[in-house]
């Protein structure tokens, strides 16, 4: 009787002995039962993240916040360190106004800038986008060195400020 009470336990040790040889062969290890190197359960994959945007979507984004004057959103877009650049006066609002006239072209990626046509203002021009970790971010810097705002004390270009300028129009001017 008491070897009968043995059998169960001697059997399930046999067995799980029989299970440890044949990972031994296949060449994996084997680890004890309850022991800490024992296959953990596998986690759930982490939720992928979102792509982020690429640099034409950046740029039309950009186009929308200053169509819609929405400063906030227009200024999250520009890369850091063109605070000085922006803070120039006159810039900011030079920049609303010239990007809510504008529309976005297919951008030239090179590495982690990317240079956009822009079409819809007085002559084609460029805006230069760099990618940082945030995502695609529009240099203000750039543009603003290649597309400075107008100077305010300086008169204007269209017809008026060029009649003006040959003595024409309707000002009280008269030549003697």
């Amino acid at each position: 009787m008491q070897a009968r009470k043995l059998v169960g336990p001697v059997l399930m040790l046999c067995v799980a002995l029989a299970a440890c040889e044949e990972k031994a062969e296949n060449g994996e290890e084997a680890a004890p039962a309850g022991s800490a190197d024992a296959p953990k359960p596998a986690e759930a994959p982490k939720p992928a993240e979102p792509p982020q945007p690429t640099a034409q979507e950046v740029c039309g984004a950009l186009t929308n916040a200053a169509k819609a004057k929405d400063d906030a959103k227009f200024t999250a877009l520009v890369a850091k360190g063109s605070e000085p650049a922006l803070a120039a006066e006159g810039a900011k609002e030079h920049l609303l106004t010239a990007f809510g006239t504008m529309t976005c072209g297919a951008p030239k990626v090179e590495g982690d800038t990317a240079t956009i046509p822009l079409a819809g203002g007085e002559s084609p021009q460029e805006a230069v986008f760099t990618k940082t970790p945030d995502g695609w971010k529009f240099d203000a810097a750039a543009y603003l060195t290649k597309y400075p705002a107008p100077d305010k004390d300086k008169p204007g270009k269209g017809k008026k400020a060029k009649d003006h300028a040959k003595g024409k129009g309707k000002g009280k001017h008269k030549k003697k």
